[in-house]
C-alpha cells in the first residue's frame, strides 16, 4: 500500500488567522506566501470551486499568476501576496 499525503490547506490557515484577528477586534489585511504555499493556495482555490483549472497543470498555474495584478489575490477581504519566483 502506498500512502499519498497532501500538505495542509493554505486557505484554511488564512481563514483561521482571520477568525483569530477578529477575536482581537482586528482584521487580517494581508498574507505573504512562499512559492510552495502559493501553489498550494491555488490548488485549494480549485478544490473550493473559486478557480477553474487542473492542479497538476503548470501552464494553468502560470496563467493564473499572469492575470494577477502584482501577484496579489483578494481572498475573502484579505490580500494574499503570492510568491511567484521562477514562474
Amino acid at each position: 500500500m502506498e500512502l499519498i499525503e497532501k500538505p495542509d490547506r493554505v486557505d484554511r490557515i488564512i481563514l483561521k488567522a482571520q477568525v483569530a484577528a477578529k477575536r482581537r477586534r482586528r482584521r487580517l489585511f494581508g498574507v505573504k506566501l512562499n512559492p510552495v504555499e502559493s501553489r498550494i493556495f491555488w490548488e485549494d482555490l480549485i478544490e473550493d470551486g473559486l478557480e477553474i483549472g487542473d492542479p497538476a497543470d503548470d501552464s494553468q498555474y502560470e496563467a493564473f499568476v499572469g492575470r494577477l495584478q502584482d501577484g496579489v489575490y483578494e481572498y475573502k477581504n484579505t490580500r494574499v501576496k503570492l510568491n511567484v519566483e521562477g514562474v
